[in-house]
């Protein structure tokens, strides 16, 4: 479905879980080649082709000329949750707000956190996760 694949690309879950991925990867290799290798075998479980791998180091020294310049957003704010209601009956509205969850979690990795390389890779690994290849179940 068209919607799918728009969230597929454009989903904030989906580029938490692509930045986490390259994240992952820079941990395992270092250098152009090896860390395209080594996403290629953690998304695929095989290696690049030629062509696979000529087309992603092209694009990952291109991404990473391009997150070079401009500065990562800064972390977004967190405020408290306000809901508002609105009744049907009388139009009139309420609101409330959410008591702030106790439990500790972890949070996903932000882009300011890691290295322009690493934000790059994190592209590369986007384009991977949205391939047939990857999303294709049999």
């Amino acid at each position: 479905m068209p919607t799918q694949a728009f969230s597929l690309f454009n989903g904030q879950f989906v580029h938490d879980m692509a930045l986490a991925f390259a994240a992952r990867v820079d941990k395992d290799a270092k250098g152009n080649r090896p860390r395209i290798h080594r996403a290629f075998q953690l998304a695929y479980g095989r290696a690049p082709g030629e062509q696979e791998a000529k087309a992603a180091l092209a694009h990952l020294e291109k991404m990473t000329r391009y997150h070079e310049t401009p500065p990562p957003p800064p972390p977004p704010r967190r405020g408290p949750v306000v809901h508002t209601i609105t009744s049907e009956l009388t139009g009139e509205t309420a609101q409330f707000t959410q008591q702030e969850d106790p439990a500790t979690y972890e949070e996903n990795l932000l882009p300011g956190e890691v290295s322009a390389a690493t934000r790059a890779l994190a592209d590369v690994a986007l384009a991977l996760l949205n391939s047939n290849e990857f999303l294709y179940v049999y």
